[in-house]
């Protein structure tokens, strides 16, 4: 069976879809990477550059809401 995916669930979908994360989900390092290059794959970005256009919304419309409210508070 193998370990899970960084990032995800025991189904083997990312954890951030679920209703909740796993308390302490979004201290890992490894967890925000996932979840950032999943997002930037999301919203179509091809290079650094496309980055500057990320926004809030864009991070709350993708589940991504409870990182920045962990890395920013």
């Amino acid at each position: 069976m193998g370990r899970p995916k960084v990032g995800s669930n025991s189904t083997g979908h990312p954890a951030w879809l679920d209703a909740r994360v796993p308390v302490n989900f979004w201290q890992d390092r490894d967890n925000r990477k996932a979840y950032l290059r999943w997002l930037g794959e999301m919203l179509g970005y091809e290079s650094l550059d496309d980055w500057y256009r990320v926004s809030a919304k864009d991070f709350s419309r993708h589940r991504g809401s409870g990182l920045l409210f962990h890395l920013y508070g």
